[in-house]
């Protein structure tokens, strides 16, 4: 008798994790078939998909482009993504963080300076950057999948898909 209730307990545990994982599926491909419709709205704007992650480029850059090992400094504001920018919850820009009654005081953030491949950037921020050019103005946009998944941060849920718009300061090839 002790073995069947085990059984079942097991089976329900199965049950439960499966269901939670096909939840978590069509999450994703709904936040990716709406990250697809925003992207083909940017008319006359140039994108780049790279492993599920998209740049669309509003302003082109010039120069080197970031490859992995090389640095760059750029500037940011971080957004839940809702059919285009929804609530913003980071930035490394005063006046956006103002607005948006963001404390960066104590952020170290400003003129943030990142080596490519070695920091702790969310894996779609990280895919997104590859292949910019100093003075380039985009946006970067991504499923749960390559953001926070099913990790609470800050104001933003789990499951979240983002948009992070990024200028590009600066490119050095290391």
């Amino acid at each position: 008798m002790k073995n069947i209730a085990i059984s079942v307990l097991l089976l329900i545990s199965v049950l439960f994790l499966s269901c939670q994982k096909q939840e978590q599926e069509i999450s994703v491909a709904s936040q990716e078939k709406s990250i697809e419709s925003f992207v083909k709205s940017q008319t006359g704007k140039r994108v780049v998909l790279k492993g599920g992650v998209n740049r669309v480029v509003i302003e082109e850059g010039a120069g080197d482009t970031l490859a992995n090992g090389d640095s760059l400094i750029l500037e940011y504001a971080a957004f839940i993504f809702s059919s285009g920018k929804g609530v913003i919850f980071d930035t490394n820009i005063p006046e956006i963080a103002t607005i948006a009654g963001i404390d960066i005081s104590n952020s170290g953030m400003a003129n943030f300076g990142i080596e490519l491949g070695t920091t702790l950037l969310i894996e779609g921020v990280e895919i997104g950057l590859t292949g910019v050019r100093k003075g380039e103005h985009s946006y970067i946009l991504f499923s749960s999948r390559f953001g926070y998944g099913n990790k609470v941060i800050g104001i933003v849920p789990k499951y979240s898909p983002l948009i992070f718009e990024v200028w590009i300061k600066n490119v050095k090839k290391n």
